[in-house]
């Protein structure tokens, strides 16, 4: 579980999921609608009647959670790499003050 490292050493204003994190290091899903949302929907074809609508959903869901798995290793690799660096939190500009 990389999600305690994430917290460590990255800021995230968008999230510390893996679906938020793991484009940082260069990945993305082969889905496009690739998220929880869409697998809960897809799981729940895939138990229920035979059907060709069924099986699709079935092979959606292994794409799915092996994207998820190479996801993770794609992110436990970055984050091992000293080759592509991150925008330091001192780099960014503060936000402006707003006048009253």
């Amino acid at each position: 579980d990389l999600l305690e490292v994430v917290r460590h050493h990255l800021v995230s204003p968008g999230g510390f999921g893996l679906k938020v994190i793991a484009p940082l290091a260069g990945f993305s899903w082969r889905n496009e609608d690739a998220g929880g949302d869409e697998s809960q929907l897809r799981y729940r074809v895939a138990i229920g009647p035979e059907s060709p609508e069924r099986e699709e959903a079935r092979g959606w869901l292994l794409s799915y959670n092996a994207d998820d798995v190479r996801a993770t290793a794609a992110l436990r690799e970055w984050l091992d790499s000293t080759v592509t660096p991150v925008a330091s939190i001192a780099d960014l500009d503060p936000p402006p003050v707003p006048s009253s």
